[in-house]
């Protein structure tokens, strides 16, 4: 309770840790005379000033020794006070009005500057001087909790949905590598397992008459190049780097020298199994010719076998190089892809930007609207004031045009007055002429008697008539002064309908 010269000032204001949560300074008042402090000028409440500041520190201070000297828990009592202010207990005052502001949760005291202004707090609704205190109710709190929930899981999903569009990204990436590697692969066994193979078959083998079991020795081969390729199409699906495929194209080769070595190799065989059939009854020459034969057929697939190795080698080559300008184009889609999405958080700052920018808007022409509200309630009251002005002009006039009849009707009545008393002192002149002889000395004084009657009489009408040229003139200035006032209500219609106008035009605004 704080007094100021015996005068009560402010009545049960809480102090310290009074304001939190808790029991703590429960039943305890202070009696203050505080006589150094200056007052408002309703004597309601004290200036917040730098001296009020400083005494409600020191009040706290107090009133927390005070409770620790009674209570005799001053540890748990800073720990239950700290534990408190974690969530959303933190208060800065401001250097600037003294108020005090809540703190977002998060931000520390200890990381504020020395010099703290209003200007400084991150919430919108308390970053000026001008805006009041913020109640301390368990409500606010709740309600801050929820919004503090709501970010949390805000923050959450979006990282969420970031990290899914990342993996999105990554495996479209993969597939698009998968694909390429996958159709360098198929033309390298279509190559391999196609026409030429069967060539290579046909010409290592020898002639009708010595082999016997061709389809035989013709199914063999084909039957190993199809396992070969189902192994090929499962390694090219479970690869995705550049490094294997290299191998695979390389395994692809090996098997082919394989498969051109066993044919050889089978004839080889075929005509040494013949030879012991026929046994000697062969000539040598025959056995030298077919010797030559099956030498030439060797050299020839030999020959078939490098253009293929070749060909290969080639067809190795095309694939490095579009494996190369695959991988080329994945590295730039890849840079396209952080380009776009650099682009789009800049664009994100952007809207927020923006955003902020049409909040401020948005507050500035609730501001105008306001002013504007107000405006038309001051040109209503100067509507209202100035009818009353019209009101009393009218009275006014009313009562001049009274005043004036009642003035005309005196000089009336005047000048009647003097016309009766200039007929009285006819009569009685002539009554004194019919019953005395007056001397002319008496005649004459009569004569200017009636002179002078007569001179009053005419000054009385030059009044009446001055008089009534007054009244004209102020009935004159009366209806001039209702014309204008009549003037400045039309023109304060004017300023009316355009400030509608004007609001209706910001409320468009505000809407679209």
């Amino acid at each position: 309770m704080l007094y100021h010269y015996n005068r009560l000032i402010l009545a049960y204001e809480k102090l310290g840790c009074q304001k939190q949560t808790n029991d703590f300074g429960n039943d305890v008042i202070a009696v203050v005379e505080a006589n150094a402090l200056e007052v408002i000028n309703n004597k309601q409440d004290f200036i917040r000033d730098a001296k009020y500041s400083t005494l409600m520190d020191n009040i706290s201070k107090k009133l927390r020794d005070y409770w620790n000297v009674k209570k005799g828990n001053a540890v748990d009592m800073e720990d239950t006070l700290k534990n408190n202010d974690k969530p959303f207990g933190n208060w800065v005052q401001c250097d600037n009005c003294n108020k005090w502001r809540r703190l977002r949760n998060g931000v520390q005291a200890e990381d504020l500057p020395l010099k703290w202004y209003c200007r400084n707090n991150e919430d919108p609704q308390y970053n000026r001087c001008d805006i009041e205190e913020e109640e301390e109710t368990e409500d606010v709190e709740e309600e801050k909790r929820r919004k503090y929930r709501k970010m949390k899981m805000n923050q959450q999903r979006l990282q969420r949905e970031k990290s899914g569009t990342q993996s999105r990204q990554s495996l479209v990436n993969n597939l698009n590598r998968s694909q390429t590697v996958n159709e360098g692969m198929d033309q390298v066994e279509n190559i391999l397992a196609g026409e030429d193979v069967m060539d290579i078959s046909t010409a290592v083998t020898p002639s009708p008459s010595s082999c016997r079991n061709e389809a035989s020795r013709m199914e063999t081969p084909a039957k190993r190049l199809k396992m070969g390729t189902v192994g090929i199409n499962q390694i090219t699906l479970t690869s995705n780097n550049i490094p294997q495929e290299n191998e695979q194209v390389m395994m692809l080769d090996n098997f082919a020298e394989t498969i051109a070595k066993e044919l050889v190799r089978t004839c080889n065989k075929e005509e040494t199994e013949k030879k012991r059939r026929v046994g000697m009854t062969k000539k040598p020459t025959e056995v030298m010719q077919k010797v030559d034969e099956s030498n030439r057929k060797l050299e020839e697939a030999n020959k078939k076998a490098n253009t293929e190795r070749e060909q290969a080698n080639t067809e190795k080559e095309q694939a490095n190089r579009k494996l190369e300008d695959a991988n080329r184009k994945v590295e730039e889609a890849g840079r396209k892809i952080e380009e776009s999405l650099k682009r789009e958080e800049i664009s994100q700052q952007k809207a927020n930007t923006e955003r902020e920018q049409a909040n401020r808007k948005l507050e500035d022409a609730n501001r105008k609207v306001e002013e504007a509200g107000r405006k038309i309630e001051e040109s209503l009251r100067r509507e209202e004031i100035s009818q009353k002005k019209v009101a009393m002009a009218g009275r006014h006039l009313q009562e001049a045009a009274q005043k004036a009849n009642t003035e005309r009707e005196q000089a009336n009545r005047k000048l009647e007055d003097a016309n009766r008393k200039v007929e009285e002192a006819g009569r009685k002149i002539e009554e004194s002429l019919r019953r005395e002889e007056i001397s002319q000395q008496k005649v004459a004084m009569a004569g200017r008697h009636l002179q002078e009657a007569a001179q009053k009489a005419n000054t009385e009408r030059e009044q009446a008539n001055r008089m009534l040229e007054d009244a004209n003139r102020k009935v004159e200035e009366a209806g001039r002064k209702i014309e204008e006032s009549l003037r400045r209500e039309e023109i304060s219609q004017q300023k009316v309908a355009m400030a509608g106008r004007h609001l209706q035009e910001a409320a468009q605004k505000l809407l679209s």
